[in-house]
């Protein structure tokens, strides 16, 4: 894996929890593993929202699919 510098600001109650449990030389693992975490969430939110308009896109297709049915399933039950 390949790695790149970067510089971030974080309020300073954050550092001094970070220093204060995290072990010296960790940080930057630390940071990195919740990073990923947070956009593994926000990639599968991302995903769900994406499927939830495709399924009303599609369930509204289907109503209106549906709908144009109607006539013809009823043609030719006419009462004797």
């Amino acid at each position: 894996m390949s790695f790149t510098k970067i510089n971030i600001s974080i309020p300073l109650e954050l550092e001094k929890k970070l220093t204060e449990l995290i072990e010296k030389g960790q940080k930057s693992a630390f940071i990195a593993n919740c990073v990923k975490e947070r956009l593994e969430i926000l990639e599968k939110e991302n995903l769900e929202n994406q499927l939830r308009e495709g399924y009303l896109i599609q369930s509204k297709e289907a109503l209106k699919i549906a709908k144009d049915f109607d006539l013809i399933d009823l043609e030719g039950l006419e009462n004797d």
